[in-house]
């Protein structure tokens, strides 16, 4: 029985290891020797695989010999790119589509934009940006509004969640975060506060991310016992949520509160990170607490 082109899509997205290159371009050829090769199934499948496996020129072979490119096969080029370090790369393609990009498009470009590093590549996330139009969805705005916040383009980043709920799309818990995140950077309590009220009645407060976002949301507008409230309603806590809050401690001087904190953790057997012991020796030595750093550690 002759294999189809769905066959050998199956097997490249579901069967190969990541990084597995030498069997991945055994199947490459099995899928020539068929004459398969030109499946624009097959063909995005396989751009998808050697992305997987590191290996972008390969992929960007596949793409060039391809007669007919859709959405799908230029984004999975596009997200190629993106995803293997050549964001310069995965904007100049994008410039170069010819059908309509969808919202992944999208996402893969300014992910892209923002990964170049330099704030003046903002620009060309804004152009894509507002080159979709109405087809801007939730993948799209939570994109640009953390590019932004990557950028420390804070009071822009909570201008874009204005404007995202004026045209009616809900935020997810990722544009939550990013927004909290701006609003931490920004002292900005009153919005943060919204945000919190907005996750309270949607029933998203207690998302260890989003909660973790909280805490140190309050914790940087100098609200601490906000910040407490929000860290104990936290069922799952994970690492990051504990150290968020002996971070939010230790930097305001509560070094006791902050070292009962990390007793707890331990006893809990929550495993710590270097940012864990970091926070806590810097929260004792920035007050002049020397001799318990050096028991503590």
């Amino acid at each position: 029985v002759r294999p189809t082109s769905f066959f050998f899509s199956g097997v490249l997205a579901a069967c190969l290891e990541p990084g597995d290159l030498p069997t991945g371009m055994r199947i490459h050829s099995h899928i020539v020797d068929c004459g398969c090769g030109s499946d624009i199934v097959v063909a995005t499948a396989l751009i998808g695989m050697y992305s997987r496996c590191g290996s972008v020129d390969r992929a960007r072979e596949v793409f060039d010999r391809m007669s007919y490119r859709d959405t799908v096969a230029w984004t999975a080029m596009i997200a190629a790119y993106a995803h293997t370090g050549h964001p310069r790369q995965a904007i100049e393609l994008f410039k170069a589509m010819d059908v309509a990009p969808n919202a992944f498009t999208v996402s893969c470009v300014l992910g892209a934009c923002s990964d170049l590093g330099a704030c003046g590549r903002l620009d060309e996330a804004r152009e894509v940006f507002s080159s979709m139009g109405v087809r801007r969805d939730v993948i799209s705005w939570s994109s640009m509004i953390a590019a932004l916040v990557r950028h420390e383009s804070f009071k822009e980043a909570l201008e874009f969640y204005r404007r995202m709920d004026l045209e009616g799309v809900r935020p997810d818990l990722f544009v939550f975060a990013s927004v909290l995140d701006a609003c931490s950077r920004l002292g900005g309590l009153e919005q943060g506060k919204a945000v919190h009220e907005r996750l309270r009645a949607g029933g998203s407060e207690l998302d260890v991310v989003v909660s973790s976002a909280l805490v140190n949301m309050y914790a940087k507008c100098k609200s601490l016992r906000e910040a407490k409230q929000v860290f104990d309603r936290i069922s799952n806590k994970d690492v990051v949520a504990w150290t968020t809050m002996i971070v939010a401690f230790s930097q305001d001087g509560h070094s006791s509160e902050a070292l009962e904190l990390y007793e707890q953790m331990v006893a809990r057997m929550v495993k710590r990170d270097v940012a864990t012991w970091t926070a806590l020796f810097s929260g004792y030595a920035k007050h002049g607490f020397n001799n318990e750093a050096l028991e503590t550690f």
